[in-house]
């Protein structure tokens, strides 16, 4: 348990040393499209299409376990069918 918690804690606090170096990614993206707008506009939109597909395939996995577990509980659930028998002993009447 002890090993969990040190493990949980590197991992938090290298979250938040790495902020600052992940943080200038996103400056760099800035100076390098400049000040003209429309390669701006398609850098925007280029990213906004690399996002839609982890979100497409999110969403289909979702929606396909949704469905399933919706068919699964509309289901009733069936009877055995044991054969019909007249007799006390079991076997057939003849």
């Amino acid at each position: 348990m002890k090993g969990r918690g040190l493990f949980a804690g590197l991992c938090l606090a290298s979250f938040f040393v790495a902020g600052k170096a992940l943080a200038q990614g996103c400056a760099m993206c800035g100076t390098a499209v400049g000040s003209d707008a429309t390669l701006a506009g398609a850098f925007n939109r280029g990213i906004l299409l690399l996002l839609a597909g982890p979100y497409l395939l999110a969403g289909a996995l979702g929606g396909w376990i949704v469905y399933a577990y919706w068919k699964r509980a509309k289901e009733k659930p069936r009877a055995r069918i044991l054969p019909f028998s007249p007799d006390e002993r079991g076997g057939n009447v003849r």
